[in-house]
C-alpha cells in the first residue's frame, strides 16, 4: 500500500463532504491509468497525478509550486495544469491536481520543507505562505472551492449531488484566558495610572485598588460579558454553539506566560466561566509548545483543578513551531486543536474552513487528532504591530471571512481574550465583539442551518 493512500483517500472523501459517498467515483491516477481504466468504467472522474508526491522528488524545495499560479474554473491550483477533457463521452479527465493542491494546504506542507521560515516566537509568517503570495491575503478557503468544483463535475457526470445551503455547521467563540487579573507591581501600577492620565486623559484608580488586592474592578474580567451573550445566542439558532475558555496551566512564569492557576482569584473565575456553560480547553504555555513532558504536566494540572477530561488545545501566541508537532498534541491525549491560524492576519491558513484530520507531511500519514481553523483573532486586526486597523477596515476583514465560511458551510472559529475591552480612546474590540456575535448569529438564523 502507497504510504500516501489513505491520506489521498480521506482528502477526497474531505472534499466531497457530505457528498463522500460519491469517492469511489474519484480516482487519482497516472494518465496511462486512466486511459486504461477508462475502458471498463462509466462515469468517472480521473485527476491525473502531477508528480508532486514522487519518491525523490516529496519532501524536496523542488516539489515546492511555482508561481504565477494557474487557475482552474476560476479557482487557483498549485500543482497541474488547467485542463480537462471527456474521454469515452462518459468520464473526465483533470489534469489539474487539486488533490496534491489540498494536500499541500491541509498539511502546512511549505512549513515542513522551509522550517527556517519563523519568526522571534517559531511560527511561519503568513507572507512567505503560497496562499498569500498568490492572492495577496488569506481570504480564499481554496481547498473547500476545490470541492466544489469536483461535486460540480460528478453532477456533470448525472450523479445527484446534495447541494448544501449556506450556513455554518458549528460555531466556535474562543477566549484565551492569558491572565485573569492584573498582578501589579508597585511600579507598574504607578505606571499605568499616569499613562491613562498622561495619553489618555483618564484619572484611574484600579490599579492601586488591584496592588492593593482588591479586585472588585477587575479589567481582565470580561468572560461573564461574552459567555453570557454567547449563551443568550446559542438559544436562537439551531446549530452547535460552544464557548471555550482556554486555561494556562503552567505552575511557572516565564517571559511570555503568566502563571495563575494555583491561585484562590482564578479558581473563583473558573467557577464563573462554568457557571456560564463554557467548554473549557488548556491554553499551552509558551515553553510547553516545544516540551512535550511540560504539555502533558500542564494538561494532567488543569484536569486535577477542573476535574473532567481537558481534550481541547490552544497554544499560548499560536506558537505552532513545525507542522510534525502537532504528533505531541495527540500524544499527550487531545483530540481536537484550535491552534491553527496566523497571529499577524486573518483567514484561511489551511485553505479550508471546516475541521480537518491532521496528516503528517514529514510522512504523509493520516492522524485521528482534529484541527479547527482559527479564522480570526481580536488582536490580529487591532494591534499597531499586526494589521492595525480601523474599525471599519476591520469590519469588513471580518465580514469577507465569515460570508466565505457561511458560503461554504463551514465552521466559525473566532478568538477574543480577555481583558481587551477596557474603555481607551481607539479600542474597539468591545464593539467588534458585539458586532461579530450579532453579525454571526443573523446569518446562522437566516440561514434555516438545513441539513
Amino acid at each position: 500500500m502507497n504510504k500516501f493512500e489513505a491520506s489521498i483517500h480521506y482528502i477526497v472523501q474531505f472534499l466531497l463532504q457530505k457528498n463522500a459517498r460519491l469517492s469511489t467515483c474519484v480516482h487519482y491516477v497516472t494518465l496511462k491509468e486512466a486511459v486504461s481504466c477508462c475502458n471498463n468504467q462509466e462515469r468517472q472522474i480521473y485527476i491525473i497525478k502531477s508528480g508532486f508526491f514522487t519518491k525523490g522528488k516529496y519532501g524536496q524545495k523542488e516539489s515546492m509550486p511555482e508561481f504565477p499560479l494557474s487557475a482552474y474554473c476560476g479557482v487557483r491550483i498549485l500543482y497541474g495544469i488547467p485542463k480537462e477533457e471527456r474521454i469515452h463521452g462518459n468520464s473526465i479527465l483533470i489534469y489539474a491536481d487539486i488533490i496534491a493542491s489540498a494536500y499541500f494546504l491541509l498539511t502546512r506542507y511549505e512549513e515542513y520543507i522551509y522550517p527556517e521560515l519563523r519568526d522571534m516566537h517559531g511560527r511561519f509568517p503568513p507572507k512567505e505562505s503560497s496562499l498569500y503570495i498568490s492572492g495577496g491575503s488569506l481570504h480564499a478557503p481554496l481547498v473547500d472551492q476545490y470541492g466544489k468544483i469536483l461535486c460540480q463535475k460528478l453532477a456533470t457526470l448525472g450523479y445527484d449531488i446534495k447541494k448544501e445551503k449556506p450556513g455554518f455547521s458549528k460555531i466556535y467563540f474562543t477566549h484565551d484566558i492569558d491572565a485573569p487579573y492584573i498582578q501589579y507591581s508597585f511600579v507598574r501600577m504607578l505606571g499605568a495610572i499616569v499613562k491613562r492620565a498622561l495619553l489618555y486623559r483618564k484619572f484611574v484608580i484600579y490599579p492601586f485598588q488591584n496592588w492593593r488586592g482588591n479586585y472588585v474592578t477587575n479589567v481582565k474580567a470580561t468572560w461573564n460579558y461574552m459567555l453570557e451573550k454567547e449563551k443568550q445566542a446559542s438559544r436562537k439558532v439551531s446549530i452547535p454553539m460552544e464557548s471555550i475558555c482556554f486555561i494556562i496551566a503552567t505552575e511557572e512564569s516565564d517571559s511570555y506566560t503568566v502563571a495563575y492557576i494555583n491561585d484562590r482569584k482564578a479558581n473563583k473565575a473558573l467557577m464563573e466561566m462554568r457557571d456560564r456553560d463554557a467548554k473549557f480547553g488548556l491554553h499551552t504555555s509558551y515553553a510547553g509548545a516545544d516540551d512535550p513532558q511540560k504539555m502533558r504536566k500542564e494538561k494532567e494540572k488543569l484536569e486535577e483543578i477542573l476535574g473532567i477530561s481537558v481534550q481541547y488545545q490552544r497554544n499560548h501566541y499560536l506558537r505552532q513551531i513545525h507542522p510534525s508537532d502537532i504528533k505531541r498534541y495527540e500524544d499527550a491525549g487531545f483530540t481536537d486543536d484550535f491552534t491553527t491560524g496566523y497571529a499577524e492576519m486573518p483567514g484561511f491558513r489551511l485553505g479550508t474552513c471546516h475541521p480537518v484530520r491532521w496528516i503528517d507531511p514529514a510522512d504523509g500519514r493520516l492522524h485521528k487528532i482534529i484541527l479547527h481553523p482559527l479564522l480570526i483573532m481580536d488582536g490580529t486586526l487591532s494591534a499597531k504591530d499586526k494589521m492595525g486597523l480601523s474599525y471599519e477596515k476591520a469590519q469588513e476583514e471580518c465580514q469577507a471571512i465569515i460570508s466565505q465560511t457561511w458560503n461554504h458551510r463551514g465552521e466559525i472559529n473566532v478568538l477574543f481574550h480577555n481583558g481587551m475591552f477596557e474603555d481607551l480612546p481607539g479600542n474597539y474590540q468591545k464593539e467588534l465583539y458585539d458586532w461579530m456575535l450579532e453579525y454571526i448569529t443573523a446569518l446562522a438564523v437566516q440561514s434555516g442551518n438545513a441539513d
